[in-house]
């Protein structure tokens, strides 16, 4: 069993240093490919903005603001805002089953599964029934493009 455990672990790393360097690769190669401007106009542009502190200042290492479009920054705060929100709120729905429990009853009368057979984490998306999964996406998706539009818009 260690020996398989060893062999995991190696496969595991060896996986997660060939997808980074892969991704870091790309970001090179995007860094090169488009014109580089002066970072002077951009952080002056975003100098007041909420969250610059010291000892860094305005900091943007992947140049998301070199175009220096206020209202593309905005919607990029916004955004990074709302995921920041989700992920959060996923934190918790993950806690909260393994400390308080589940609910009593059924998740789905029609094929007899109660809350108590789904198990926790990404397991849940295999017991889980395809219409379930769907109305939660659907829902999801409604969210993401019909609120929060207002933080950026005015």
């Amino acid at each position: 069993i260690e020996r398989k455990a060893t062999v995991l672990t190696a496969s595991l790393a060896a996986a997660t240093l060939t997808l980074s360097s892969g991704s870091f690769a790309a970001w090179t190669f995007a860094r090169r490919a488009r014109p580089r401007r002066s970072h002077v106009a951009s952080v002056a542009a975003f100098e007041d903005e909420a969250g610059v502190q010291e000892p860094l200042g305005f900091w943007d290492p992947m140049g998301f603001t070199d175009d220096d479009d206020f209202a593309a920054y905005r919607r990029r705060r916004s955004v990074e805002l709302k995921h920041c929100r989700v992920s959060m709120l996923a934190t918790v729905g993950y806690m909260v089953p393994e400390i308080f429990g589940k609910w009593p009853g059924y998740l789905s009368p029609s094929t007899g599964l109660k809350f108590s057979d789904v198990p926790n984490g990404l397991q849940a998306l295999q017991a889980m029934p395809s219409l379930g999964l769907a109305q939660i996406l659907i829902f999801c998706g409604l969210l993401e493009y019909t609120w929060g539009f207002e933080d950026y818009t005015s």
